[in-house]
C-alpha cells in the first residue's frame, strides 16, 4: 500500500509540474484572458451567476454544472478568473491521472496502472484543453471517478463506493449528458459481473448508483422548469446537435462556424440561435427549447428514414473519424497552438498512440478479464456511441481517454514483460497485431487533415479588433483569407478596420467581397447601407437596412440604422418599434436608447427622453452621446421644418 502511495505522489508530481509548466506558456497566449466562441457564451453564464442569478438565466442550452463552477470562480475573483479557473482545471487534470492508475491497477495490475498514469500526465490534448474555458476537464475527470470509484467497489464491496459511483456520474450527466449512455451499460456491468455478489446485492448496488443520477438530473429539470416553463431533462442541445451531425450533407464533422450576430462583444452560441429561428419560423411563433429539440430530432429521423443507405456510410465515416489519430478542431484548433508550446511541440503521445496500445491491451489481457476491464470496455464502446451518433471532433472525444490509457497501459505491460523475458516469437506476434492498426487509425483515410488556421487566425483578429489595435488585427485577417480565400468573417471586419481607418472605399470593396460569396450576408448589407448613408444615398442605405434585417432577425444593428434614418424623414412610430426590437435583442445598444430619446423629444416627452439620454450616455460614454443627440435633433428637427 506505502508504494501505491509513492506511485500515485510520482505520478501526481509529474502530471502538476507538466500542467503548470503549461500554464506559465499559456498566460503570455492573446487569448489567454480573451474567451472566445463557447468559451465567451459559458464565461458570460458565469458572471450571471456570480452576480446573484444562481440559476444561471432562463437559458438551458447547455448543462449548468460547469457554469456554476465558472460563477464561483468567478466570485472569488473576476479580473483574475480566467488565471484561477485554470489553475483549478490543472490540478482536476493532475487528479484524473491519479484515477486513471486506480482504474488500471484495478484491471490490469500495478505496472499497467504507473504506465496509464504516466501517459495521462503527458498527454498533451488533456493538459492544453485542461487551459481553455471549456467543459472537458470537468467532465473528464467526473468520469474517471464514476469508473475508479465502480472498480474499486467491485472489489472492496464496499457501497457507499457505488454510491461515490452514481454521484460522480449524475455530475458528469449535468456536465455533459451524453454520458447518460453509460448509465444503462454501469448497470448491466452491475448485473452481469459475478463478483459483485447475489441479486440482493446486486439490487442495493443498482439503487445506489440510479439514485444519485435521478436525483441530480430531476435538481437541473426542476431548475430548467423554473427558469424558463418548459420540461428540459438536463440541457436542449442534443437536437440541434443530433440535426448537424446527421442531416443530409452532413460529414462527420463539427459544421463550419456560423457566424451570430446578437450583442457586440457577447458571443450567442450559432448552433443554438439558427435551430430556434428555424423552428420558430416553421411554427410561426415562439418555441420553447424542448420543441425546437424535438423538432430537430423529428426532422433528422425523417431524413434518415428517406435515405438509410447514406447515413450508414456517415456512420462509418463517424466510426473511422473517431479512432482516427487527428485531431479535429472546435473552437479552438489543437495544432496552432501547440506551435507556440514547446512543452505540447516535445510531448511524445498521441490519441493514435493510445488506440494502438489500448487495442493491443484490449487483444492480449482479453483471457484476464475481471470485473474492471469488463466496465473499462463498456465505458469506451458507450462513450463512442454517444459521439459517434452526433459528430466527432477533438474535444467531444477527448474523453474516451480515460478508458482508452488504462487498456494502454495494460498493452505497454505485456510489451514490457515479452522484452523482459526476451521472447522474440511474442515480440513478432504483437508486432503483427500492432501494423495493421496503426495503419488504420494513423492514416488520414477521411481527409482531414488540412491545417487550415484561418479561424485562428480570424479569433486573433477579432481580439485585437475588439481592443481597438486595428492595425494588429489588419495583420491577422489578412493572414486568415490567405489561409481560406473564402472566409467572409475574415473579409468583414478587414473592412471594418478600414473603415476605422476613414478608408471607406477600401472598405467597401471588403463588404462586397463578402456578399459575392454570401449574397445574404446580414453584415455586409448594414455595413454598405452605413456606405450609402455617409455618401448621401438615404433610399439606397434604408433599402440595405431592410434587406440586412429580413436576412438576420437576431441582428439589432441594422434595425437602429433604419430607425435612425426613418427619424430623418419624421417617421417617428417605425422609428420607435425599430429602436424597441433592437433593445429587445441588446438591451445595452447605446444607439437604439439615443433614438428612443430622440422620438421622445421630438414628441414634446421630455422627462422621457431625459431618461433615454441618461442611459445612452451610461452605456456609451456621456460627452459623446450628449454632443450627438445635440447634433441629430436640430439635424432632425431642421429637416422637418425645411431649414
Amino acid at each position: 500500500m506505502k508504494s501505491d502511495v509513492r506511485l500515485i505522489l510520482l505520478i501526481f508530481s509529474l502530471a502538476l509540474v507538466l500542467r503548470f509548466i503549461y500554464l506559465l506558456e499559456n498566460s503570455s497566449s492573446p487569448l489567454f484572458t480573451w474567451p472566445v466562441l463557447d468559451e465567451q457564451s459559458l464565461d458570460a453564464q458565469g458572471q450571471s451567476i456570480a452576480s446573484g442569478n444562481i440559476a444561471g438565466s432562463d437559458d438551458c442550452f447547455r448543462a449548468p454544472l460547469y457554469p456554476l463552477i465558472l460563477g464561483a470562480v468567478h466570485a472569488i475573483s473576476p479580473t483574475q478568473r480566467f488565471f484561477l479557473i485554470r489553475v483549478i482545471q490543472h490540478i482536476l487534470g493532475a487528479l484524473t491521472c491519479i484515477l486513471v492508475f486506480i482504474v488500471t491497477r484495478e484491471a490490469f495490475g500495478r505496472r499497467a496502472g504507473v504506465a496509464a498514469g504516466l501517459i495521462a500526465a503527458c498527454y498533451g490534448p488533456l493538459i492544453f484543453f485542461e487551459g481553455t474555458i471549456l467543459t472537458e476537464t470537468v467532465f473528464i475527470f467526473l468520469n474517471a471517478l464514476c469508473l475508479a470509484m465502480l472498480a474499486l467497489g467491485s472489489r472492496l464491496s464496499r457501497k457507499a463506493l457505488f454510491l461515490a459511483g452514481g454521484i460522480a456520474l449524475g455530475l458528469s450527466a449535468v456536465t455533459r449528458p451524453n454520458i447518460l449512455l453509460f448509465l444503462p451499460a454501469a448497470l448491466l456491468w452491475i448485473i452481469m459481473v459475478p463478483a459483485i455478489g447475489g441479486w440482493k446485492q446486486k439490487f442495493v448496488r443498482t439503487f445506489l448508483v440510479v439514485i444519485p443520477v435521478v436525483i441530480v438530473i430531476g435538481a437541473v429539470s426542476l431548475r430548467n422548469y423554473v427558469a424558463t416553463g418548459d420540461l428540459v431533462m438536463v440541457s436542449s442541445q442534443g437536437g440541434a446537435n443530433f440535426y448537424l451531425g446527421n442531416i443530409a450533407g452532413a460529414n462527420g464533422m463539427p459544421p463550419p462556424t456560423r457566424m451570430v450576430y446578437g450583442t457586440p462583444g457577447r458571443y450567442r452560441d450559432a448552433v443554438e440561435s439558427s435551430s430556434a429561428q428555424t423552428v420558430a419560423g416553421l411554427a410561426e411563433r415562439p418555441v420553447a427549447p424542448s420543441e425546437v429539440s424535438s423538432a430537430c430530432f423529428k426532422a433528422t429521423l425523417q431524413s434518415i428514414r428517406g435515405n438509410t443507405k447514406a447515413w450508414f456510410k456517415l456512420m462509418v465515416r463517424k466510426f473511422v473519424l473517431f479512432w482516427n489519430n487527428f485531431e479535429i478542431k472546435n473552437v479552438k484548433d489543437y495544432y496552432f497552438w501547440k506551435q507556440s508550446s514547446l512543452l505540447l511541440s516535445v510531448l511524445p503521445v498521441s490519441f493514435g498512440f493510445i488506440v494502438v496500445l489500448g487495442l493491443f491491451g484490449a487483444v492480449v489481457s482479453f483471457r484476464f478479464m475481471n470485473s474492471a476491464t469488463v466496465l473499462i470496455g463498456l465505458y469506451v464502446l458507450s462513450f463512442m456511441t454517444g459521439i459517434v451518433v452526433f459528430f466527432v471532433c477533438a474535444r467531444l472525444r477527448l474523453p474516451v481517454v480515460v478508458g482508452l490509457i488504462p487498456l494502454a497501459g495494460a498493452g505497454i505491460a505485456f510489451l514490457l514483460d515479452a522484452v523482459a523475458t526476451r521472447s522474440l516469437g511474442r515480440l513478432v506476434a504483437y508486432a503483427a497485431i500492432l501494423a495493421p492498426v496503426c495503419g488504420f487509425t494513423f492514416v488520414d483515410w477521411c481527409g482531414v487533415k488540412s491545417f487550415d488556421y484561418s479561424q485562428e487566425y480570424w479569433l486573433l483578429g477579432k481580439r485585437n479588433y475588439d481592443l481597438g489595435e486595428f492595425d494588429k488585427a489588419m495583420e491577422s485577417f489578412k493572414a486568415s483569407i490567405s489561409q481560406d480565400t473564402s472566409f467572409t468573417g475574415s473579409y468583414f471586419f478587414l473592412g471594418n478596420c478600414y473603415w476605422q481607418r476613414s478608408d471607406y472605399e477600401t472598405a467597401k470593396i471588403c463588404y462586397e467581397t463578402v456578399l459575392k460569396m454570401d449574397p445574404a450576408n446580414p453584415q455586409a448589407l448594414n455595413a454598405l447601407g452605413a456606405y450609402a448613408e455617409i455618401s448621401g444615398d438615404p433610399a439606397q442605405a434604408a433599402e440595405l437596412y431592410r434587406k440586412s434585417i429580413a436576412s438576420a432577425r437576431e441582428y439589432a444593428k441594422p434595425k437602429t440604422n433604419l430607425g435612425l434614418l426613418l427619424l430623418r424623414d419624421n417617421q417617428k412610430d417605425q422609428a420607435r418599434l425599430l429602436f424597441n426590437e433592437s433593445l429587445w435583442l441588446d438591451a445595452d445598444d447605446p444607439e437604439s436608447h439615443l433614438g428612443l430619446a430622440l422620438c421622445s423629444s421630438l414628441e414634446g416627452n421630455s422627462q422621457a427622453s431625459a431618461e433615454c439620454l441618461r442611459k445612452a450616455e451610461s452605456l456609451g460614454g456621456a460627452a459623446e452621446y450628449s454632443g450627438k443627440f445635440k447634433r441629430m435633433l436640430l439635424d432632425i428637427s431642421g429637416k422637418n421644418t425645411g431649414k
